[in-house]
């Protein structure tokens, strides 16, 4: 009872942290997604910081937590090796039948015989499928594990797009900016010469008429 204990409190505790593992790369592939847009388009961006913290206030995640994961899976994997090369050891032997519980030849005969007995080929199969279980769970939570390192680059890359992408649209603008100010000076310099013909030629129609 002591090892079916264990490993039920191994499973529940891996269970949890996969449910909690999913919560995370769901948050981190809606920050990857939102980054990608910023990168993208300049509009997105102005808004990315506010689509951010509204995605991690509605999941009521701390930002902490997101980089604390890794290193809980990490744990737990190493909880559930321990837990692996340990369980077949606390794992009791089976009481003996009334009648059988005698010391000598007739208790070696029905440890013998017990179907049952910790070298019996039934807890021998048993032990093999708790520790090929076991051995799924450990490279399900590796592979979150690697899924969220991924993530954390992507998310890296995209931050960095994201300030490249807001920096070219800062030279834009002042490009903008300078083209419309020349284009307003030729303007003006176009009126002021159009002022100064106008002028000319009303002093030579006066001095015709004169």
């Amino acid at each position: 009872m002591v090892a079916v204990s264990e490993l039920e409190a191994a499973q529940a505790e891996t269970k949890k942290a996969e449910h909690e593992a999913e919560r995370y790369i769901a948050i981190l592939d809606k920050v990857v997604d939102l980054s990608s847009q910023a990168a993208a388009d300049k509009e997105a961006s102005e808004h990315f910081l506010l689509e951010l913290a509204n995605t991690v206030a509605d999941s009521g995640v701390e930002v902490e937590r997101l980089t604390e994961l890794a290193q809980t899976v990490g744990k737990l994997t190493a909880a559930s090796a321990a837990r692996r090369y340990s369980i077949e050891s606390a794992v009791p032997p089976p009481e003996p039948a009334p009648g059988q519980g005698g010391a000598g030849e007739g208790a070696g005969e029905a440890e013998e015989e017990d179907p049952d007995g910790p070298g019996s080929p039934q807890r021998v199969d048993s032990g093999m499928q708790v520790e090929s279980r076991i051995m799924e769970l450990e490279g399900a939570l590796e592979e979150r594990g690697a899924h969220v390192a991924r993530l954390e680059a992507q998310l890296q890359e995209a931050s960095q797009a994201g300030g490249q992408a807001e920096a070219a649209a800062a030279q834009v603008a002042e490009l903008e900016a300078k083209v419309a100010a020349l284009q307003a000076a030729s303007e003006a310099k176009e009126a002021e010469h159009e002022a100064a013909l106008k002028a000319k030629h009303d002093e030579m129609e006066g001095l015709k008429s004169g």
